[in-house]
């Protein structure tokens, strides 16, 4: 017999700290950002305005599941309040997921049910499912089963780099050589001639390690006419609890590329059961002409592939055009939406056109 108990509080949620990680490890859904560290940060911190929805899912009062959700209003045509169910952390997480460590289809059907009759919402908007789910099958046959109106369709890729057992010359040559390979002779005699050094920040440096960032980041993204999330406290408060709860763990990974002494680009990124997570990069726009970014990601694979550091290479979500320069292997992340048919919300989504992203 199923049963779902609700986690409202970070009380609650910090309760399951050691039941959440164990599941989840036997779920087939493990990833960074589905552990129990990631998702407490960010409720702590950029997630304090939301309403939790973690729901623990039982059968026969024996836990074999967790789903990971939260509860937000946003104004259609900036006016109207409507409830949306989406993933915890979302839109900071690549890749989320409902965690179910067996009968798939049967609790998928359940916790649909329980949503239904027992919250109030217009839609859930659930995003960065990954189509190599374990979930993904059930999934489909539970909503093709049933009466809700659905999308669930792949809304971005996912590019990654199998590392395990590979020599780095034989991957190398596999490269974009109209791409990969010409930038890598010109940077290579530019950085000849300068004196550069990448360096991995260790734990007793991480600390000092968020002006740095910081500055890159907005630096680099001011040169393209956007904002950075570093210009917000509180992104820059969640950035520092998170480097300081993953680092407890051993998964936190920044390398720092320097030229002259000055600090010119970053990666932080994350180090997860073998898989290396690249997750946000940014750079000095005044060093552009030596592409210190690129520069950065060419050591980094070097060495592990060398030194054979992981398994997998992840590059997380997103499709940009370097990425598939480095590699042809993808899966896609996929969004689901379904609208709830009845009630005030029913005569809402009647009107909505359903590929709005409102």
């Amino acid at each position: 017999m199923l049963q779902i108990e609700r986690i409202a509080t970070l009380s609650e949620f910090e309760n399951v700290a050691d039941e959440w990680n164990q599941i989840l490890a036997a779920s087939g859904s493990d990833n960074i950002h589905l552990t129990y560290e990631w998702l407490l940060t960010w409720a702590a911190t950029l997630g304090k305005k939301r309403e939790l929805l973690i729901l623990r899912i039982k059968e026969n009062n024996e836990t074999i599941g967790f789903a990971p959700l939260m509860i937000m209003t946003i104004r259609l045509k900036h006016l109207l309040p409507y409830r949306q169910i989406r993933f915890l952390a979302d839109s900071e997480s690549d890749f989320a997921d409902v965690i179910i460590t067996r009968n798939r289809s049967e609790v998928i059907q359940y916790l649909l049910n329980y949503l239904s009759e027992n919250q109030r919402w217009g839609e859930i908007l659930l995003h960065a499912i990954p189509e190599v789910s374990p979930n993904f099958s059930a999934f489909q046959s539970v909503l093709s089963a049933s009466t809700f109106s659905y999308e669930f369709t792949p809304h971005t890729k996912c590019y990654f780099i199998p590392v395990k057992e590979k020599a780095w010359d034989e991957f190398y040559q596999q490269t974009s050589k109209g791409n990969i390979h010409k930038d890598m002779r010109r940077l290579k005699n530019h950085y000849s001639k300068l004196s550069w050094e990448i360096k991995e920040i260790a734990d007793n440096d991480l600390s000092a390690v968020t002006p740095v960032i910081s500055r890159l980041h907005r630096s680099s993204q001011s040169r393209k006419e956007r904002e950075s999330s570093y210009k917000q406290s509180e992104f820059i408060n969640y950035i520092e609890s998170m480097i300081t709860e993953l680092r407890r763990k051993g998964w936190i990974r920044i390398f720092i590329l320097s030229i002259g002494g000055q600090a010119v680009s970053f990666m932080l990124g994350f180090e997860y059961k073998r898989v290396f997570y690249w997750w946000n990069t940014g750079f000095d726009p005044a060093f552009k002409n030596v592409s210190p970014t690129k520069f950065l990601l060419y050591n980094i694979l070097q060495k592990g592939f060398e030194e054979q550091l992981w398994d997998e290479f992840n590059f997380m979500r997103g499709r940009t055009a370097y990425k598939s320069h480095w590699t042809s292997s993808f899966y896609n992340l996929c969004q689901l939406r379904i609208l709830r048919p009845e009630g005030l919300y029913g005569v809402i989504n009647k009107l909505r056109k359903f590929s709005s992203s409102n």
